[in-house]
């Protein structure tokens, strides 16, 4: 049997009707080419065989990530995905990391998502399309509700993952297969003699995802009286039509005022706390500050009750409730002990508690664009320019021994010389955001030109932009 007639076979099997059909909807109404993440295991190669066989006419983009932590395993994945793209007659984009990234195997869920999703979002752009499918089916449903609860998630995190998300970047991820069990594909696997490829990590219970996978979620379908992964979709779809009432709710005693600002939160009286908490919330994402649980409660409380009250948030701000007006007061003159860190994808941005910020963005490199820089028009203070997109970036303040090999320069010199060379106050080299690649090599200090590494050339077709934005812009 070939794979096209194996893919017709396994959609007789889970025809449109048993997918999502919410999902079905987004995808056919939406334009261009879509693009399906692909990881060659199981779920993701079922997407991929029924979009083939459901759409035969739809053009379709398999973009695979290796993430190169299983050696040469890794590799037999990614050329496993490349000869299914083209038995399907699909496209094919695969890049992976030059080397395990930072933490080796012990990578942690969140950076390996953040790389992968990188890889992802560059596919979107670079197809100029927004849709983006993903494999997720009924048991990671199961198995995300009860890793959000176990860390404290309110309605929004338990809602997730959802057939459609919108994005803030206006793309769309869609999961047709969020209705069917992992064992149903499995078992149609078996069934037609259909390959696909197993991640040796999966068995592992080094991950928070596997532990669940393999001692909590079995235990929990033994002990429950009826079918435990139907009642979850039917839990998660009812949470999720409770955070879309919420939401339209504070849209609606909201609408003509801005987040961005001080709040007139009179409108709050008498209202329920989970509304309460939804505006906090917002308020606090639009002011880029992120409180710890204990410290989001206590203003929560406050605002709850209409008290009025302030608290220190950090990097000399306070959070001021006062007559009824949620406010951001700063402290000019403050000075706090803070050092900058986290991980930059393309297209995203790191937010430090003075209010600043760096974002990376992925830029057509024109010629004009490629002249400005050639001729030295940009600041080193604001923005630097990179010739490679290395995936996911490491932010962190300069360490003692930190090496640096800024354009132009005859080799690398101590970044502290650098720093001194250049008259950097000493009281401000801690907070010096430092970008990092995923092997540790410094690609571009505030105030100086990008490393040598990363030099641009006439020819080259995009370069990766990063502009640092300080509280005041």
């Amino acid at each position: 049997m070939t794979l096209s007639s194996q893919a017709q076979a396994l959609a007789e099997r889970f025809s449109k009707a048993s997918l999502s059909s919410e999902a079905l909807e987004c995808l056919e109404q939406s334009t261009g080419p879509w693009v399906l993440g692909c990881s060659g295991g199981v779920d993701s190669v079922c997407l991929a065989l029924l979009l083939h066989a459901l759409y035969p006419d739809r053009p379709c983009v398999l973009a695979h990530y290796n993430h190169g932590l299983r050696g040469s395993a890794s590799d037999e994945d990614a050329r496993f995905v490349a000869e299914l793209a083209a038995e399907l007659g699909f496209e094919c984009i695969i890049e992976g990391a030059e080397r395990a990234i930072v933490g080796g195997s012990d990578a942690s869920e969140a950076v390996l998502r953040a790389e992968r999703f990188a890889f992802l979002g560059k596919v979107l752009s670079d197809k100029g399309t927004k849709v983006l499918l993903l494999a997720h089916q009924a048991d990671d449903v199961a198995e995300t509700l009860l890793m959000r609860i176990a860390r404290g998630s309110g309605l929004t995190g338990l809602c997730a993952p959802r057939p459609v998300h919108a994005h803030g970047n206006a793309q769309v991820r869609v999961r047709p297969l969020i209705t069917v069990t992992r064992g149903a594909i499995e078992k149609a696997f078996r069934e037609l003699d259909i390959c696909w490829r197993e991640d040796g990590s999966n068995f592992s219970d080094d991950y928070f995802r596997n532990r669940i996978r393999h001692r909590v979620l079995p235990a929990l379908k033994d002990a429950s009286p009826t079918r435990l992964l139907p009642n979850v979709l039917h839990t998660r779809s009812l949470l999720e039509e409770d955070d879309a009432a919420l939401e339209a709710w504070v849209d609606t005693l909201f609408k003509d005022l801005s987040f961005e600002g001080p709040l007139d939160v009179r409108a709050l009286e008498g209202k329920p706390t989970a509304l309460c908490r939804r505006v906090l919330y917002r308020w606090l994402h639009a002011h880029q500050r992120s409180l710890t649980r204990v410290l989001f409660e206590k203003i929560l409380r406050a605002l709850d009750n209409r008290d009025s009250g302030m608290w220190s948030v950090g990097s000399g701000a306070l959070v001021v409730i006062n007559e009824g007006t949620l406010s951001l007061e700063v402290t000019q003159d403050a000075h706090p002990a803070w050092q900058p860190k986290g991980i930059l994808i393309p297209g995203g941005r790191v937010f430090f508690p003075d209010g600043s910020f760096l974002q990376a963005e992925r830029v057509e490199l024109t010629q004009i664009l490629l002249d400005k820089i050639m001729q030295g028009r940009v600041d080193p203070e604001q923005e630097a320019y990179l010739a490679a997109d290395p995936g996911v970036l490491n932010i962190r303040a300069a360490k003692p021994g930190d090496r640096f090999h800024p354009l132009g320069a005859p080799g690398s010199k101590k970044l502290q010389d650098c720093f001194v060379n250049k008259k950097v106050p000493a009281e401000s080299r801690s907070r010096q955001p430092l970008v990092l690649s995923g092997t540790g090599e410094i690609l571009w200090c505030k105030g100086f030109p990008p490393c040598e590494k990363s030099r641009l050339e006439p020819g080259m077709s995009y370069a990766l932009r990063l502009t640092y934005h300080s509280h005041g812009c």
